[in-house]
């Protein structure tokens, strides 16, 4: 179960990163601003549930794998 969260938060990571190249084009001055700083927030948004869902996963097989060697 640990892994599949961890892999969510992957792929959530991953999105992220897409969402930061589409940021990373906005490179004129007469950007819809908008449409940007919505751009951020998803982004910001993407890099949080990549955080929770990592750690929640890597902690979830932390102790899955520390109850089965203590079983």
């Amino acid at each position: 179960v640990g892994g599949l969260v961890a892999a969510g938060g992957l792929v959530a990571g991953a999105q992220a990163l897409a969402t930061q190249r589409s940021i990373d084009g906005y490179t004129s001055p007469a950007v819809d601003r908008r449409r940007l700083d919505d751009l951020v927030d998803e982004r910001d948004q993407q890099a949080l549930t990549a955080d929770v869902l990592l750690g929640l996963g890597l902690t979830t097989a932390a102790v899955g794998l520390v109850w089965f060697l203590l079983r």
